[in-house]
């Protein structure tokens, strides 16, 4: 049976971004997508058109009426609502895995902190850590249940943090997507890593 996941994310329709390049790297990892979606690029200059929490809930109700959703992707999320109305969702309808995909300087922002302590998401960082082992070491947080960033001047090398120990990872996709198909598939990521020395 083919695994269904849900991109929350911007749509931009030149596909180099957002829901669909997510919808992209779906299709080539065999899960099927499908999509909320939270803004609007409207122009080159990458302004975005936020959508409402109402519509927001209303496509949630449509995602979730289809059937059992196996693993989750967030990334741009602009309402504190959202991870609310999210996690309503996740709870009804048992989804087990959920990866929020934000850069490194807006971890702190109160959106992603609310997501964080409502979620517990698996937290993917897309800039370079400098010092990556010690910072992602600060950056860790009990609510997190792992932290995943890419190694120090390798762009398809990835480390993955679980508050314990650092793992490593090879991929040339879209990472949170890669990893929300992952877990989609296989209910872990082990197959994927390698302890780090």
């Amino acid at each position: 049976m083919v695994k269904k996941v849900l991109s929350i994310n911007h749509s931009d329709s030149t596909g180099k971004t957002g829901i669909q390049n997510d919808l992209g790297s779906f299709q080539e990892l065999d899960v099927f997508g499908f999509t909320v979606i939270t803004s609007i690029n409207i122009n080159q200059e990458q302004v975005l058109e936020v959508v409402d929490d109402l519509t927001i809930k209303r496509q949630f109700e449509s995602v979730f009426a289809l059937g059992q959703i196996d693993s989750i992707k967030l990334a741009n999320l602009h309402s504190l609502e959202t991870p609310i109305l999210i996690k309503e969702f996740v709870e009804e309808y048992h989804v087990p895995y959920l990866i929020l995909e934000t850069p490194l300087k807006d971890l702190e922002q109160e959106i992603n902190q609310t997501t964080i302590k409502e979620l517990h998401p698996i937290v993917v960082l897309t800039e370079t850590l400098d010092d990556s082992k010690e910072s992602a070491k600060r950056l860790f947080q009990k609510e997190m249940t792992a932290l995943v960033f890419p190694v120090k001047n390798f762009s398809d090398n990835f480390l993955l943090y679980n508050g314990d120990s650092f793992y490593s990872f090879n991929t040339s996709e879209n990472v949170a997507a890669f990893l929300t198909a992952e877990l989609a598939i296989h209910q872990t990521l082990s197959h994927l890593l390698k302890l780090e020395k």
